[in-house]
């Protein structure tokens, strides 16, 4: 606390907005009982990272609370986009003209998330694939299953189960003229 500058518990409260009953745990040692938005504060406000406050109270990668080990472990897949993804908006808001090609890299990291959590997609935007209503969302017209579909937004799939059914729409090449 005093290299955050924070002399007394009356003062951290005072900076982190933490309820005594918060503060009281902290004074207890109950960190465990602190609320994962609480515990963000708390390190916001002593200028070290969580992960950096969990092990100044004595908590180690297993010993961590499951909700913070889970979102650790996603914001460290999402640092990337988390880091770059401002500057790129400043820079977007000071010329509108800007192209979007260098948005696509930044999204590199929600893939590598998904990825690790074992989430695929059904199939990617514009690819045609025969229609199957368990998996496929129909946008517009009409088409039996098995005929040709085009992906106009994806699906997802964890493993067996369906997540999100992919949209659709009939492919330009089936349609009669």
């Amino acid at each position: 606390m005093r290299s955050a500058g924070i002399y007394s518990f009356r003062d951290l409260a005072q900076k982190s907005h933490l309820s005594r009953r918060a503060i009281d745990s902290i004074r207890q040692g109950k960190i465990a009982h602190l609320r994962y938005e609480d515990l963000m504060r708390l390190s916001a406000v002593l200028h070290i990272s969580l992960l950096e406050l969990l092990q100044h109270l004595g908590f180690s990668h297993e010993t961590m609370p499951d909700q913070c080990q889970w979102q650790l472990q996603t914001l460290q897949y999402l640092e990337p986009l988390l880091l770059q993804f401002p500057t790129l908006a400043h820079a977007i808001q000071r010329n509108p003209q800007l192209s979007a090609k260098p948005l696509v890299p930044l999204f590199q990291p929600i893939e590598k998330l998904l990825h690790h959590w074992g989430i695929t997609v059904i199939a990617p935007v514009g690819a045609t694939v025969s229609y199957d209503p368990a998996v496929h969302e129909l946008l517009e017209g009409q088409v039996s299953p098995g005929s040709p579909v085009e992906i106009r937004y994806v699906g997802y799939r964890q493993g067996t189960h369906l997540l999100y059914r992919a949209r659709v729409s009939p492919s330009p090449s089936s349609q009669k003229i």
